[in-house]
């Protein structure tokens, strides 16, 4: 059901997800970031993905997401961040 959800999202908004999406990890990331109110995501997910990871990311093109709240990115951003997190996961 779960999968068929995140499917049914993208496929209402006319988005088409990555080839490297991967919509386990991208409801983690999404349920994470907003884990802690009023934190932003550099905060909410070191837990999720580790301070090595967050100090990774803040050097690449989807740094620009780590001082923002979960409230402030739309889909495609959250789409953006789980592909460069989890593309960092395997690279290492």
């Amino acid at each position: 059901i779960h999968i068929d959800f995140t499917r049914g999202y993208f496929s209402r908004f006319g988005l088409t997800p990555p080839e490297s999406f991967d919509e386990h990890y991208f409801r983690k990331l999404v349920r994470g970031s907003f884990a802690m109110r009023r934190k932003t995501l550099r905060n909410n997910l070191k837990a999720l993905v580790g301070a090595e990871a967050i100090s990774n990311l803040e050097t690449g093109v989807a740094s620009r997401f780590l001082s923002m709240r979960g409230e402030a990115l739309n889909i495609e951003d959250f789409v953006e961040l789980s592909v460069s997190l989890h593309s960092q996961r395997f690279a290492s």
